[in-house]
């Protein structure tokens, strides 16, 4: 009996092996995919879930287009499997390369942060030289988002201070010209941030300003969870003219003494 030529030969896969690969694609591209959207649209896990995400999502791409089944040894419960892994896999590949983006994009501050210690003059009577003092965060321009601690921390403003009753200071000084910002908090971070643990700060020419309150500017007094948003209101007694102004924000005081500054002139 005549050999078979090699150029008649054929050689596939087994079978099993290309089952075993759909089922491992949908499996991985499904999994991922729901990890994806969680992480994006409900914030239960931290920032960096992401890269686990970008990596499980290579990984149901490659099992899924390794068993995806040629016609003529076609297996039409395999290829289903395998195309719904491929799409959770695409799916998921490009929320997880958005999420890393958009991690290292907070870590690292945007490009107005600075880079090394900044300094700002401490406080000196009369016309002496100022001496400096380095800053114990980095500092970025108002309006700008930095993380601290996974905690994400953006501060607005400032707007025209409107008081409503009884206005007051934290330090008793007399009001000269009160600005008002707006500080957002988003917990990444798997604990709660403690309100009182959260401190904000003023700072001119070196020295700390006074906080302003009313009947309706108050303190923080909610606990941050985690995955949650907060935005509240801090207002600060500043001199009549504009001067460059510093707002140190630590979100964790309590157990952490890494913090963000917001610089500008008010």
């Amino acid at each position: 009996m005549p050999l078979a030529s090699p150029s008649t030969t054929h050689h596939a896969d087994p079978p099993s092996n290309r089952t075993g690969l759909a089922v491992a694609a949908l499996v991985f591209g499904v999994l991922t995919a729901g990890v994806a959207l969680l992480v994006a649209f409900v914030g239960v896990f931290l920032p960096y879930a992401w890269y686990a995400v970008v990596g499980l999502a290579v990984l149901a791409l490659v099992c899924g287009m390794l068993s995806i089944p040629r016609r003529h040894h076609n297996s039409s419960a395999g290829g289903v499997m395998a195309w719904i892994g491929v799409m959770c896999g695409v799916v998921a590949l490009v929320l997880g390369v958005w999420g890393v983006t958009t991690v290292l994009r907070t870590e690292h501050g945007s490009p107005a942060a600075a880079n090394g210690p900044v300094l700002h003059p401490a406080p000196t009577p009369g016309q002496a030289g100022a001496s400096t003092t380095p800053l114990s965060g980095t500092v970025v321009a108002l309006g700008q988002t930095y993380t601290v601690d996974n905690v994400a921390v953006k501060l607005d403003g400032p707007i025209t201070f409107q008081p409503a009753g009884m206005v007051q200071t934290n330090d008793g000084s007399t009001v000269v010209r009160a600005a008002e910002f707006t500080v957002t908090l988003t917990n990444n971070t798997r604990s709660t941030l403690i309100a009182n643990g959260v401190d904000v700060e003023g700072i001119v020419g070196g020295a700390t300003v006074g906080k302003v309150y009313d009947d309706t500017l108050h303190a923080l007094e909610q606990d941050i969870a985690p995955g949650q948003t907060v935005s509240f209101l801090v207002a600060f007694n500043l001199p009549s003219a504009p001067t460059p102004l510093l707002v140190e924000v630590d979100p964790q005081s309590l157990n952490s003494t890494n913090k963000v500054y917001f610089q500008g002139t008010v």
